[in-house]
């Protein structure tokens, strides 16, 4: 029986906190933070709840958003999954956002 496990990465979580904001709410609050230097550590979290599951990872399907919010990182690690939210952007970047 293949399980199915649904799994969702918010690319900016904690962005704020790092550098003394309220959260990352909002693109200018999010450019802020970029500006004093918060960089992008919730994946890295991420990854290790992944990882906990390679033993199984033949039994189970990741449910997940394109890109960043999960895609990305099942593919890196060889996890089946299928996507089931497709993004609006693609990535957030020093200037802005790149639109999909």
């Amino acid at each position: 029986m293949n399980r199915k496990i649904g799994f969702i990465i918010n690319p900016i979580a904690g962005m704020g906190g790092k550098v003394a904001l309220k959260g990352t709410d909002g693109e200018q609050t999010l450019l802020s933070a970029i500006k004093n230097g918060a960089v992008a550590e919730s994946h890295i979290k991420a990854k290790r709840a992944l990882e906990r599951l390679a033993d199984i990872k033949n039994e189970i399907t990741i449910l997940t958003a394109s890109g960043s919010m999960g895609e990305n990182l099942c593919k890196s690690l060889g996890m089946s999954y299928e996507v089931v939210y497709k993004l609006k952007y693609l990535y957030w970047y020093r200037g802005g956002c790149k639109k999909n």
